[in-house]
């Protein structure tokens, strides 16, 4: 859009705010944005149908602009409508440590967390063992709730945020000029 890129892939969405001399919303290929940002592109136009970039040695990359297919509207998604949670010290290690064990299941490497009154659990499900954290001292005053989330989406998080929102069924990571929402799948 004119005032912020955003990127989904139906589980986790980012939104950076940044003027762009474009006229209207439009879509176009991840793929295409991910090479145009490789080879370090610094300049946006626009014609009727493509978006073009171009970087300070004047290479050009193009990519078709879908025009018809309308970005979902996510806005409400990055609201911090829901309940401050402090990151815990450590939280990364003990992440990627129950993570050495999911790796074992590729169709379902996440951790399984739990959080309630100022305690949170990470367990890690493995094929031949498992790895449970304990109960872990957070300030969280929110209600109980589980989810899952991959090691490595946790641990960055942990390592980068003193914070974060947990919000019904996302959790909700404000960077100033952007911010990043991430589907909580809720346990049963």
């Amino acid at each position: 859009t004119p005032d912020w890129v955003e990127a989904w892939d139906g589980q986790q969405i980012l939104r950076y705010k940044i003027a762009i001399p474009v006229k209207e919303p439009f879509l176009c290929r991840a793929k295409t944005i991910k090479q145009a940002a490789t080879l370090g592109m610094t300049e946006v136009s626009e014609t009727a149908n493509w978006v073009h970039f171009k970087n300070p040695s004047g290479t050009v990359a193009s990519s078709l602009r879908y025009l018809e297919v309308p970005f979902p509207d996510v806005t409400l998604l990055f609201k911090k409508d829901g309940v401050k949670m402090a990151v815990p010290k450590g939280l990364a290690e003990a992440a990627l440590r129950a993570g050495m064990f999911t790796k074992e299941c590729r169709d379902e490497d996440v951790l399984e967390i739990t959080l309630g009154q100022n305690v949170c659990r990470i367990v890690g499900k493995g094929i031949t063992c498992s790895y449970d954290s304990g109960p872990r001292k957070i300030v969280y005053d929110g209600p109980d709730v589980a989810f899952r989330i991959k090691p490595e989406l946790l641990a960055k998080v942990s390592k980068e945020f003193s914070h974060c929102y947990v919000a019904g069924n996302r959790l909700v990571v404000d960077g100033g000029k952007w911010r990043y929402v991430v589907r909580l799948s809720v346990m049963e």
